[in-house]
């Protein structure tokens, strides 16, 4: 019987290098972002690349969720089936569906965590530099204002995912911080083991995008800002913490959400 799991993270989390973990494991398929609002991102190399699968693209999840679902999980020799959310994916009227039919089948969940927030935001802010979406100026003219802000959002996202998957029914839920997750090999170990999977073959596996960044350094100066100590608060923030302020909000969705409706 093929065992379902999902791997739902903040960006700039931990969330790439743990499936390529699960990746390595001889029984195991773990997707990337496949559910990202105009892409999919990170097709495990059991199934093959992108280019390689006739009709597989954005509109056709859009077209045919069931059949595209199918095809992502549907793997006959890989007991041990998931893909990688992140948090905003969840917030996606588009993906409505195929959550509400991926939980039913009330998988096992890895929830990560980034406690420290400051740093998370300031990854992210990096990332669309060094993507091109912002201009170094725009870097250097982060505020204590947006970063509260940021800080804000990842709580009130993670309390509705969590409020999601309780009013879904799903009973194997794991959370994770990711400052656990890269303090040691034991934290992976336990995810594999979770998964039912090889925990004595656990090994973080940094993808090329951090060990490239990790050698040459961050693209551009660092603002003071993320140094700040009025943001003292935000850099060790408990997931407890996060589910009490974050609300108990489940997001737009329902288990009633079909294809092309919206929900209240």
């Amino acid at each position: 019987m093929t065992r379902r799991f999902l791997i739902v993270s903040p960006a700039r989390s931990g969330s790439t290098a743990l499936r390529l973990a699960i990746n390595v494991q001889t029984g195991a398929l773990c997707h990337g972002e496949i559910l990202g609002k105009n892409r999919i991102l990170g097709l495990s190399n059991k199934v093959g690349k992108l280019s390689q699968i006739p009709g597989l693209s954005p509109q056709m999840r859009l077209d045919d969720p069931d059949g595209f679902l199918r095809l992502m999980l549907a793997q006959p020799d890989v007991p041990c089936q998931g893909f990688k959310a992140l948090y905003s994916h969840f917030y996606l009227e588009q993906n409505a569906y195929l959550l509400n039919r991926v939980l039913a089948d009330d998988p096992a969940v890895v929830v990560l965590w980034r406690r420290d927030l400051v740093r998370r935001f300031r990854s992210e802010c990096l990332l669309r530099v060094e993507k091109e979406l912002w201009r170094p100026k725009r870097f250097s003219r982060v505020s204590p204002e947006e970063v509260i802000s940021d800080a804000r959002v990842q709580m009130a996202m993670v309390a509705g995912i969590h409020a999601m998957l309780r009013g879904h029914g799903v009973r194997r839920v794991m959370d994770l911080d990711f400052e656990e997750l890269v303090a040691g090999p034991e934290a992976t170990g336990r995810v594999l083991d979770f998964l039912g999977l090889d925990a004595s073959r656990a090994r973080l596996v940094k993808d090329r995008r951090t060990r490239r960044n990790e050698a040459s350094g961050p693209p551009v100066e660092i603002p003071p800002v993320f140094g700040a100590a009025e943001l003292d608060h935000l850099r060790d923030v408990s997931l407890e913490r996060a589910l009490s302020e974050g609300g108990t909000g489940g997001g737009w969705w329902n288990a009633g959400s079909q294809p092309g409706q919206s929900s209240p």
